[in-house]
């Protein structure tokens, strides 16, 4: 059954699918920088790796935007 929905994901609707894990994947990242920062003591690595995965995010949705519009 999960299969079936994944399937049915990248079939139908791939450039969400790519929106979804790319989202997550960002989401991840900014909960591992808070994590590592919190346990180095370093609020700079913090905002460091939240700025870079926010730089990342800025580059790639409209990349996934670009190549998901259909040409005519």
């Amino acid at each position: 059954m999960i299969e079936n929905v994944w399937q049915s994901l990248l079939i139908k609707n791939p450039t969400g699918l790519a929106c979804a894990l790319t989202i997550w994947l960002i989401s991840g990242a900014y909960a591992t920088a808070i994590l590592l920062g919190f346990v180095s003591g370093s609020l700079a690595f913090i905002w460091r790796y939240c700025v870079v995965a926010s730089a990342f995010v800025l580059v790639l949705m409209p990349l996934i935007d670009c190549f998901s519009k259909r040409r005519d």
